[in-house]
Order: C-alpha cells, then sequence, then structure tokens
C-alpha cells in the first residue's frame, strides 16, 4: 500500500478538499454534518473554511485526496476544534491517526494551546485514537469531547504524542 502523502491544503485545493468531503460515506458523512447533509451544504462548508481562518490538512494516495482533518479558531482565543474525515476506501490503514498528528502539529505552530475533538459514537476508531492522546474527555450527545492541552516548548502529553507516532511509524509505512 502506498503511503499518503500529507500536507496542509491552499486556497486552491477547495474543488479538491469539497469532492473529497462528497466522496465520504454517508454515515461518515452524517457523523461529521448531521443527518440532512446535502451538495450545497457541502459547498457552503468548504467555503465557510476559507472564511474563518481556518486550516486544512488534506492526505493525498496516488494524487487523489482521500483524508482531511479541518482545523477551526473556536472563541475565545487560542482554542482550536479539529475535525478529521477519511474515506472508507482510505480506513484501517492508521490515515486518520497520522493526520491527528499533522493538525496538532499545525495548530502548535499556529499558536492553539487547547484543541477539541468531537467524536460520535458512531466512531470507536477515532475513539481509540485520541483515548491515547487527550488530556481530558467529557461525553456529548451522541458521543465524545477529547480535549487536549499543547504549548510551543511541550507538555505532559507531549511522552503521549512522542509515544504514539513511535508506535504509529510501525503501522504507518
Amino acid at each position: 500500500m502506498t503511503t499518503p502523502d500529507i500536507a496542509r491544503l491552499s486556497a486552491a485545493d477547495h474543488a479538491e478538499y469539497l469532492d473529497h468531503l462528497m466522496q465520504l460515506d454517508t454515515a461518515a458523512l452524517g457523523a461529521r454534518f448531521g443527518r440532512n447533509v446535502d451538495t450545497a451544504s457541502l459547498q457552503a462548508h468548504a467555503l465557510r473554511l476559507a472564511g474563518r481562518e481556518a486550516s486544512v490538512i488534506g492526505a493525498r494516495r496516488f494524487q487523489r485526496l482521500v483524508g482531511a482533518a479541518e482545523i477551526m479558531p473556536v472563541s475565545p482565543g487560542r482554542v482550536a476544534a479539529i475535525s478529521v474525515a477519511v474515506e472508507l476506501s482510505a480506513r484501517d490503514a492508521g490515515l486518520g491517526t497520522r493526520l491527528i498528528l499533522a493538525a496538532i502539529e499545525v495548530a502548535r505552530a499556529e499558536g492553539y494551546i487547547e484543541l477539541w475533538f468531537d467524536v460520535p459514537g458512531e466512531n470507536p476508531a477515532m475513539g481509540r485514537i485520541l483515548a491515547r492522546i487527550a488530556s481530558y474527555a467529557e461525553p456529548r450527545e451522541g458521543g465524545r469531547r477529547y480535549m487536549m492541552r499543547i504549548s510551543q516548548a511541550g507538555s505532559a502529553s507531549e511522552g503521549l504524542l512522542s509515544r504514539t507516532r513511535r508506535m504509529m511509524s510501525g503501522l504507518v509505512a
């Protein structure tokens, strides 16, 4: 299996990102956006990201976007919410973990100190990943919110991140 390339997407990648969103399976779309998602709402979401000073990290396999992590500022201040979506054909290969780790590094570079990950109950795989690296988790309607504190100089969670990176490097070639 080819290792996906992971990199920050630019405004020029808008159409490719929208196409990725439209390739997500019904369960992933419902978990991410709610039950009433259509093409127009996906287009609006992709456009809103550019206007919210959000960052999007993409994973490409054979030059096609198959996964992405969104880093969205949350009020107040230096808090961001991170959402990850991986197409069905690219799951179970550690791509979600790689996207989370890349998003954490980008968020750190952008000056965020706290990250939130909302995970629906229908996504136990993402919950298992975040349970290893998050500082705290709380129940939310339909799932859990995992929270992580990060800093520019490193923190207690850095040891967990480092161990997770080492562990995942053996799973993701």
